[in-house]
């Protein structure tokens, strides 16, 4: 839902699947990540899960 909602409000992200980059997994865990998909952005926290009211902020 957050891969659609990003793509029908044509918000540019790079999708990094944990399944086929274990590296990325790792460190997911060690910082303490327990779900996906997060959606990482230098200037706010990460949005974690589908929370379209968090995603509408991205819109602007």
């Amino acid at each position: 839902m957050t891969e659609r909602y990003l793509n029908e409000h044509q918000i540019g992200y790079q999708e990094i699947n944990i399944d086929q980059n274990p590296e990325s997994a790792n460190y997911l865990r060690e910082k303490g990540y327990k779900s996906v998909p997060i959606v990482f952005r230098e200037d706010a926290q990460p949005i974690i899960g589908f929370q379209p009211a968090a995603l509408r902020k991205l819109v602007g």
